[in-house]
């Protein structure tokens, strides 16, 4: 399973793209976290870079800045132990506003680091990829050689609506992933070969509990929902690629 270290950059304000001063306390800081991801039994770790400057042309420096964080990041992560880094793009002007950021950005980063020898991998989310104004199944070929998640996860595009941003909602409207939306995706992830029995890479539905139900009744609608969007997805192949698997969902 992946240890969400995230959260704890989130509460402790772990900024890894951060271009004053703080960086590599930053990602030392992280660093110091990865033996209990080892302890707890988990294959791979979450991160994200954390907020973007405020100045749109100093974010390049940023993303380079957090290139450095992943680099110091895996290289640690290689002599404790088989554990995977991955690390999620957000949003960079939307709602979450960090530094990395497109899926050619992602990319870029992730390819840099492993020509220098490093490995370091990618959770895409379709409602960051939404919000960043990208096709999510573009987004998915682009990024493709460096992903090992895919999160769907519905959200508002509409700068003025009341839930517009990352908020985790319930599939369909308002949002932008429903049923078919998410068909679409899982269909053209069939095609290309990212989902396949070989890789098995990792597939979630992210849903926030909002109305206060029961984690049971949460899970049931997500797996619903996993189903029917599977079946559509067959429908759009026209059953060429055979039944897909079905994977647990979050």
């Amino acid at each position: 399973y992946t240890y969400c270290l995230a959260r704890v950059q989130n509460d402790r304000g772990l900024n890894l793209s951060d271009i004053e001063g703080q960086r590599r306390a930053n990602a030392q800081a992280i660093i110091g976290h990865l033996e209990e991801a080892v302890e707890a039994g988990a294959d791979s770790v979450q991160l994200v870079s954390g907020p973007r400057p405020q100045q749109e042309a100093l974010r390049p420096q940023a993303l380079a800045a957090l290139a450095t964080s992943l680099a110091e990041i895996a290289e640690a992560a290689a002599h404790i132990g088989a554990l995977r880094i991955g690390i999620e793009p957000l949003d960079f002007f939307a709602h979450k506003r960090h530094s990395l950021g497109s899926s050619a950005e992602a990319a870029a980063i992730c390819a840099q680091l492993r020509r220098q020898g490093q490995r370091v991998e990618l959770c895409l989310d379709t409602a960051h990829m939404l919000l960043n104004g990208e096709s999510p199944a573009a987004a998915l070929a682009l990024c493709r050689p460096f992903v090992f998640e895919l999160h769907l996860c519905n959200c508002v595009t509409e700068p003025g609506h009341p839930l517009y941003g990352d908020r985790h909602l319930p599939f369909g409207a308002p949002g932008r992933i429903d049923a078919v939306a998410a068909a679409a995706l899982l269909a053209a992830a069939v095609a290309d070969g990212f989902l396949n029995d070989r890789d098995r890479p990792t597939l979630q539905c992210e849903v926030l509990n909002t109305r206060g139900e029961r984690p049971e009744v949460m899970i049931a609608e997500a797996r619903r929902f996993l189903y029917a969007t599977w079946a559509l997805a067959d429908a759009k192949l026209q059953g060429g690629a055979g039944e897909p698997r079905r994977q647990e969902t979050k």
